[in-house]
């Protein structure tokens, strides 16, 4: 085996933690997240290859690793090692969840679901209609802590398709505003699975 490079396995992770570093990037607040150009590490080769942005919450640490820069260890005996471990991975005491839900609007009917969720919990999601829809990815923090009217937007936009995945920056509410966009009843099927509490709905006249 060559030891520049590394399992599959590394590599499914190394994209997953792409994912979630561009989510989190674009969606947190910028205390929560900066970027710095990242030097060895005491690890050595491994820690030297790694480079790229590092976020911190809590329990969150990650990293936007460069694969191609990337190095095996190798031992004695000429066997390689991980060039990188305990990366890019946030435990959960949660029991994983998954829920699919059929989401029934009528003509310019407009509804919010959402993810109770704490710092740290991620979820992935994937909604999709045959119609027309506007939608407002966003989270709420409890009133008591930033106020009835603050939001943060993750994304925004209208088609028939949205899928992806969050790891919340702060506890709170976090999904979705569906607006029907098309010219009769809508129908979505909402997809999530991952480490929260619950899902409620949160209707608004629609």
């Amino acid at each position: 085996m060559n030891s520049s490079l590394l399992g599959y396995g590394t590599l499914a992770a190394v994209v997953i933690g792409v994912v979630v570093g561009i989510v989190l990037f674009n969606g947190a607040d910028e205390a929560l997240v900066e970027s710095e150009s990242v030097a060895a590490s005491a690890d050595g080769a491994a820690g030297s290859a790694i480079e790229g942005a590092v976020g911190t919450l809590e329990n969150l640490n990650f990293r936007l690793m460069d694969y191609d820069k990337l190095v095996a260890t190798v031992d004695d005996f000429g066997r390689d090692g991980p060039g990188a471990s305990g990366e890019n991975i946030v435990h959960s005491d949660k029991p994983l969840k998954t829920e699919t839900l059929t989401i029934a609007l009528p003509l310019d009917g407009m509804i919010e679901y959402k993810a109770i969720m704490d710092a740290g919990d991620s979820l992935v999601y994937q909604w999709q209609s045959a119609a027309n829809i506007y939608y407002d990815f966003h989270a709420h923090q409890p009133s008591e802590v930033q106020g009835d009217g603050f939001f943060t937007r993750y994304a925004e936009g209208e088609g028939t398709v949205d899928r992806g995945t969050i790891i919340a920056p702060y506890t709170g509410q976090h999904g979705w505003y569906f607006l029907n966009l098309s010219d009769g009843p809508a129908e979505i099927e909402l997809t999530v699975s991952g480490y929260y509490d619950e899902i409620v709905r949160l209707d608004l006249g629609g």
